[in-house]
């Protein structure tokens, strides 16, 4: 997992049973989680309190305010960072009417229908593509007006998988 912050720089991030690792070195800290989307932070003997003021959706972007200061942070998985570095990218958010295949594969499973109302981030298609299925999810909030693709069916990249 990678965390990439909004001044640019990054952190590699691994959860193991025995800790957290940061660029490959054991974690030194403690965390608890408090209400309100806050969270207790102990780290090399100094407390911090953080809170989370922004985030989720498609982009898995987040606001967290530390010590008086907002950091916007981007948190990409494995499969997220590879899917980028073969070119595939999320669908911009802006003006979106419709969701198309992120790449060529094989339509799995619809998982939504004509008539339904979504939000951002919900999941909409299951497809397999290099031998890997990938959950394609909305780019925003709306109602499912078309679903022109069923299970079984083979898309290329940028076939409409469905329409607001």
């Amino acid at each position: 997992m990678k965390a990439i912050f909004d001044d640019g720089t990054g952190m590699d991030i691994e959860f193991r049973p025995d800790g957290i690792l940061l660029h490959g070195v054991k974690a030194e800290f403690d965390i608890h989680a408090l209400p309100g989307q806050r969270f207790h932070i102990l780290y090399k003997g100094r407390s911090y309190t953080a809170e989370l003021t922004g985030g989720g959706g498609l982009q898995n972007r987040m606001t967290i305010r530390l010590r008086g200061r907002e950091y916007t942070v981007t948190v990409k998985d494995e499969s997220q960072i590879l899917m980028e570095s073969l070119g595939f990218r999320p669908q911009p958010r802006a003006t979106t009417q419709s969701v198309t295949a992120p790449m060529p594969g094989l339509i799995v499973e619809v998982l939504v229908g004509e008539g339904q109302e979504i939000r951002e981030g919900d999941p909409v298609v299951l497809l397999q593509a290099m031998k890997m299925e990938n959950l394609i999810r909305s780019p925003a909030d709306g109602i499912v007006r078309a679903v022109p693709v069923k299970k079984g069916q083979n898309v290329e990249k940028g076939d409409c998988l469905l329409q607001f």
